[in-house]
């Protein structure tokens, strides 16, 4: 059963059938395809989701920079001042950032009416 490769001659073994070889590497392309288009979608929805964990963060912070920049023992008039300033710019800055990642204008609506509600907490505070 074991012969030799040396001892073999290759004119007389039959060659592999094409059609079948085309349709194995097909199935393997396909089912490649297949399983990294999914994984791709399971990436980015759970990088959406992280995301917007991440900007619930970011507002909570800013809401509590906002809380212990009213307490007088911990903060002074400049600082206020300075505080106010930084919460509108980094409000603008989420704001800018999720218009480049949210493309429909519903979203972008809402967005902006969160900051700007935000932004006069803050100022309430």
């Amino acid at each position: 059963m074991t012969k030799d490769l040396s001892t073999l001659d290759f004119s007389k073994i039959a060659a592999l059938q094409q059609k079948r070889t085309l349709a194995f590497v097909n199935h393997f392309v396909t089912t490649t395809v297949k399983f990294l288009n999914n994984f791709s979608k399971q990436c980015e929805q759970k990088l959406m989701l992280f995301e917007r964990k991440l900007e619930k963060v970011e507002a909570a912070l800013i809401l509590l920079e906002t809380r212990l920049s009213s307490i007088p023992e911990v903060n002074t008039d400049e600082n206020k001042v300075e505080s106010n300033e930084n919460i509108q710019q980094e409000a603008e800055h989420i704001d800018s950032s999720a218009q480049k990642r949210v493309p429909d204008g519903k979203n972008q609506q809402m967005l902006k009416k969160k900051l700007f509600c935000l932004i006069q907490n803050t100022r309430d505070l």
